[in-house]
């Protein structure tokens, strides 16, 4: 899996917002509720989407406000990188050492 830290993803939706509904399923680290994974993306025009997360004992809804402030600290995805977010340049800014083999894979 392939991951990002929340300030990280939140800088990558507001500039492709396009690829948003791509992170339905991705699993996430909260400060206060643990893993959850990301069960519905709701987007909404002319302000932030929101994300509906399901933990083991409760479901909540973030915006992305709760990514860049650190209230969700990580986001990971599957191993296969959407193909819209290749040429991203969040994406293109890491290392290879960032990214595991399967991602490396994908882009190139």
């Amino acid at each position: 899996m392939s991951s990002m830290d929340g300030k990280e993803f939140a800088d990558l939706a507001d500039c492709d917002n396009s690829s948003i509904q791509s992170f339905s399923g991705a699993v996430i680290t909260h400060c206060t509720w643990g893993l959850g994974k990301i069960i519905r993306i709701e987007e909404r025009p002319d302000d932030q989407p929101i994300f509906r997360v399901r933990f083991d004992s409760s479901t909540k809804e973030f915006n992305l406000d709760s990514f860049r402030e650190g209230f969700i600290t990580k986001i990971e995805m599957t191993a296969e990188v959407p193909a819209e977010l290749h040429s991203s340049d969040l994406l293109n800014s890491y290392t290879e050492d960032d990214l595991d083999e399967s991602v490396r894979a994908n882009i190139a």
